[in-house]
């Protein structure tokens, strides 16, 4: 079974996280529940013994370019 996904691993991809609009790139991905998830990198581990920051994103909330990230954010806001 082939599932066709939006982004690639490494790619990097708009998001909003803690209130404000991020750029992460694709560390990995799954197929979850029925979606596609993304799992993206936030911060790399510095230190033996660190670990990397990993956040976990749909598909449908990871966007190519902070104008298709407003774009799909006011079309939301126009529906309510």
């Amino acid at each position: 079974m082939n599932i066709k996904t939006k982004f690639n691993r490494g790619q990097m991809v708009f998001v909003i996280d803690n209130n404000g609009i991020e750029q992460y790139p694709i560390e990995s991905i799954e197929y979850r529940n029925g979606q596609i998830i993304y799992t993206l990198l936030i911060r790399k581990a510095q230190l033996l013994g660190d670990k990397d920051i990993l956040i976990d994103r749909e598909e449908q909330n990871c966007f190519k370019t902070i104008d298709a990230l407003a774009r799909n954010y006011k079309e939301k806001f126009k529906k309510d």
